[in-house]
């Protein structure tokens, strides 16, 4: 079925409104891959993707190329997926939890294309290594737990003199003893 006129301007409008004030946004399609989408396989991929945060939704190439003129050469199905909240973070977090979302769960059905990011497309490659970026909060985990096992290093090397010094001051005593009792015995 033919898109009309006035739902092609409205798809434009919403791309102008909401895509392009993301800071990410992660396109997958279904073309090269190794098996076809049913309507299970996309509800899955919808609802993961919703409690993930993410907004998923179906855009025809044509359309997103006149919007977004670095998005060029896209072919077969394309998914497109975005913060549902984009206010809920000043980061690039798209392209990290829904390329590792369909490379586990999706990686027969879809293929990822690319992203935009901030503004710019990146093919599928430098969306990948996007991916594989930690975010600001598993930045400051790895953060934390490094000065903990600095902290805990520190306590261990602690521990470990003191319990030297008590060993060595036990050593002392017996050597003492064996001396006074041989001084007694003699």
């Amino acid at each position: 079925m033919a898109t009309t006129k006035s739902k092609k301007l409205a798809l434009l409008d919403f791309l102008n409104s909401e895509v392009n004030d993301q800071k990410s946004v992660v396109f997958v399609t279904t073309k090269g891959a190794e098996k076809s989408i049913n309507s299970v396989v996309n509800f899955d991929l919808r609802s993961k993707a919703f409690h993930a945060g993410l907004k998923v939704k179906i855009i025809k190439n044509s359309l997103l190329q006149v919007n977004n003129k670095s998005v060029a050469g896209l072919t077969g199905q394309t998914y497109m997926a975005y913060l549902i909240n984009k206010k809920d973070t000043n980061e690039v977090v798209v392209p990290k939890s829904f390329i590792k979302l369909v490379q586990s769960d999706f990686k027969n059905n879809f293929t990822v294309v690319g992203a935009l990011i901030n503004g710019e497309f990146v093919d599928a490659t430098e969306a990948i290594k996007y991916s594989n970026i930690p975010t600001r909060d598993e930045s400051f985990g790895m953060i934390a737990g490094a000065i903990n096992q600095l902290a805990a290093g520190i306590g261990r090397a602690v521990k470990a003199i003191s319990e030297k010094d008590n060993e060595e001051t036990v050593e002392v005593k017996a050597e003492e003893t064996i001396v006074e009792t041989t001084e007694v015995v003699a």
